[in-house]
């Protein structure tokens, strides 16, 4: 069933049978879909801001470059999902599984991921900017040109993460597990006070990281 580009907006869609569709790059803004089955589902380029989809299963589900800002995906199973690029700005993440999905170049600004398992995920150059995601495993994690933008990673775990490159900004380390973190190549950019404050800032930060079992320049 071909409804690409279609206008669900505000459409409840809780009990409709789109099992198959191709909904890429439909208009499903402030949509419900709740619980629905979406697996396997073509969603690439779908503006899905604000819509509803608590508990769906959007297992292996293509979503790149959707528009999923302030959707809520509570309890959403989004395994094998791909996420490549998509915008998930102040979305509601909260239990959502994340197994296997490819999150490269996703923006997480403002997003609550504290206690989620995103250990080994492909996160290079995802955007995280104020972003909370205290006790969470990043053990692995891919992380290479990503933008951390004064997000708290207070007590996760990103052992052997990889962050070369990446753009670091205020971001929140203390109780972290760095061991073996690479962040060889990162640039970190100091936020406050005259030249030299902001200089020591970024020696401050690096030298944090290294307390922590992180590798740096």
């Amino acid at each position: 069933m071909n409804l690409s580009g279609v206008n669900f907006e505000k459409a409840n869609l809780e009990n409709a049978n789109l099992e198959k569709a191709n909904l890429a790059n439909a208009n499903l803004k402030g949509a419900n879909l709740k619980g629905m089955n979406l697996s396997d589902m073509n969603l690439a380029g779908a503006n899905l801001e604000k819509s509803n989809l608590e508990k769906s299963n959007l297992e292996n589900a293509n979503l790149k470059n959707a528009n999923l800002e302030k959707a809520n995906l509570f309890q959403a199973d989004l395994e094998e999902a791909n996420l490549e690029e998509a915008d998930l700005t102040s979305a509601v993440l909260h239990g959502a599984n994340f197994t296997g999905a490819i999150l490269k170049g996703a923006n997480f600004g403002f997003v609550l991921l504290n206690r989620a398992n995103l250990a080994g995920m492909n996160l290079a150059g995802a955007r995280f900017s104020k972003a909370i995601l205290r006790e969470t495993n990043l053990a692995g994690a891919k992380l290479q040109n990503a933008t951390l933008w004064d997000t708290h990673f207070e007590n996760s775990n990103l052992e052997n993460a990889v962050l070369t490159n990446a753009k670091i900004s205020g971001a929140k380390f203390e109780g972290t597990n760095l061991k073996g973190a690479d962040f060889r190549g990162a640039e970190f950019i100091g936020v406050h006070g005259n030249p030299h404050e902001r200089e020591q800032s970024i020696r401050d930060q690096k030298a944090h990281i290294k307390s922590r079992g992180g590798i740096v320049d």
